[in-house]
């Protein structure tokens, strides 16, 4: 969601996705085995909202506790009652076409195991900001402990990476730091 809110907003001109995505409905989809994601999608498009409802919950019953979480979750976060009005709220955040509007500094994180945003997401978005002033990327990775969505395993590195990374524009920001580690 921030990428589109700086793509909109040119006042915004440091920008951090923690991680980044495509398309909000990549993250159901993602949940899904592939030709149960291709079906899902398909009926949705198509505005099939009894299908959709009733395979979503089909799978449900059936499927992970990942799938289960990004549907609750999805509600939860959207604020809609029914899976097909997630789906629908979620498809507004698309990326494509947009990213070239991006003026400021962006940093994109991403762990390499990441279970709700594929990697290839992160690498798609930095070739399209193509207007950004800088594009930093940083992949966490299971060495560090950190490769999972979010880096839970090792949130403080991913705090110390985005301190770090905003103190280049904001020299402050590292002296506030220092202070507070010697005093």
């Amino acid at each position: 969601m921030v990428l589109r809110a700086a793509a909109f907003e040119p006042r915004m001109k440091h920008v951090i996705a923690l991680p980044a995505t495509d398309w909000g409905i990549d993250i159901i989809l993602q949940q899904m085995p592939p030709g149960q994601g291709r079906r899902l999608l398909s009926l949705f498009l198509a505005g099939d909202r009894a299908g959709v409802e009733a395979l979503v919950a089909e799978e449900l019953k059936v499927g992970t506790v990942c799938f289960h979480w990004s549907i609750v979750q999805g509600m939860h976060i959207t604020g809609t009652k029914t899976p097909f009005d997630c789906l629908t709220h979620l498809s507004q955040s698309k990326l494509e076409g947009i990213l070239q509007h991006i003026r400021g500094d962006v940093l994109l994180t991403e762990g390499e195991d990441d279970h709700l945003f594929p990697v290839r997401h992160m690498y798609r978005i930095m070739d399209e900001l193509v207007c950004a002033h800088s594009v930093t990327a940083r992949m966490f990775t299971a060495r560090e402990g950190a490769e999972h969505h979010c880096q839970v395993g090792n949130t403080g590195l991913a705090r110390e990476e985005i301190v770090r990374w905003l103190s280049r524009f904001h020299p402050q920001i590292a002296a506030q730091r220092s202070a507070a580690s010697t005093g």
